[in-house]
């Protein structure tokens, strides 16, 4: 899901395992899942492990019942989809310890012609092609917009994603630079604070991260909307310790059968989210494009 954190209201979907069972048990007057899907989220509170790391066509077959009743699961409790449901039980089994061990052991769970290469491809493609939807589904027009002018327009931008989340948060850094001045991404090895150092309400911080979230990203974050800082962050559900601190949250469901978070939904959130910020800066970034490769051309950088 995309949208503005600040206006949100209300008590709000469960963000633990421990407020999913108190919303099961809920007095009838209250607003709960019906009687079929009642039985499937206790069936995954009784198997958080598997609820965590199935895709949802897996649990509905497990459970015997359609995917679109983990759908209206998810939303009779106040989620806007699937993916952030389960990312409540994500997180749930990466506070354990066991988080990428037991997304591994899915693997050598398949049966024999699945662990094949082309197959267990299909798989991991499939999982992709489901986050990519799920991520899709959940975006809203008027928080893309305000997120790509925030980064157009900030005198300043940072991008920190720490452990596999560097990944995407270096690649935002890099394309978003390209396009405009004033970006760097946060380099743990010179220090948290360094990187953040300076920021103020016209500036902007973009900060990515999944489950098993990394306590200094967290703590980032935390420290510069204390300062007024607006945040973009890229995570896993509004239930996310980076949302919580966060002006506009899109939410990238990261599941499937690779042994860690699975990035492609994020990653194509950052390329549309950075192509409509090169569409606001119009001349400008064509100028500045334009610049870097004139720059290319005279270092001989290309071949």
């Amino acid at each position: 899901m995309s949208t503005d954190h600040s206006q949100q209201a209300g008590e709000g979907p469960p963000e633990t395992l421990e407020g999913l069972g108190q919303r099961l048990a809920a007095a009838p007057g209250r607003r709960r899942p019906g009687r079929r899907a009642c039985a499937v989220l206790e069936g995954m509170l009784a198997a958080p492990q598997q609820a965590a790391v199935s895709t949802i066509g897996e649990l509905a077959g497990a459970f015997g019942v359609h995917a679109s009743t983990l759908t209206r699961l998810a939303q009779a409790l106040g989620y806007r989809g699937f993916g952030e449901l389960q990312a409540v039980f994500r997180r749930h089994v990466a506070q354990t310890g066991h988080f990428y061990s037991d997304q591994a052991s899915r693997l050598r769970g398949l049966s024999a012609p699945a662990r094949q290469g082309l197959d267990l491809m299909g798989r991991v493609a499939r999982d992709e092609q489901a986050n990519l939807a799920g991520m899709l589904e959940l975006l809203e027009a008027p928080a893309l917009e305000a997120a790509a002018a925030l980064l157009a327009e900030a005198a300043q931008v940072r991008s920190i994603g720490l452990r596999q989340s560097h990944a995407i948060a270096e690649y935002l850094g890099y394309a978003l630079g390209l396009l405009r001045g004033g970006v760097q991404t946060v380099d743990a090895a010179q220090g948290i604070a360094h990187g953040v150092a300076g920021l103020g309400p016209r500036d902007a911080l973009v900060a990515v991260g999944f489950a098993p979230y990394t306590r200094a990203t967290v703590a980032a974050a935390e420290v510069v909307r204390r300062r007024g800082v607006p945040i973009v962050a890229i995570t896993d559900g509004h239930a996310s310790p980076l949302a919580r601190h966060a002006t506009h949250v899109f939410v990238a469901p990261a599941g499937g059968h690779f042994f860690s978070n699975s990035m492609a939904a994020a990653l194509v959130l950052v390329e549309g989210l950075l192509a409509m910020v090169a569409q606001r800066l119009g001349d400008e970034a064509l100028r500045a494009l334009e610049g870097r490769e004139a720059l290319i051309r005279e270092l001989g950088v290309a071949l």
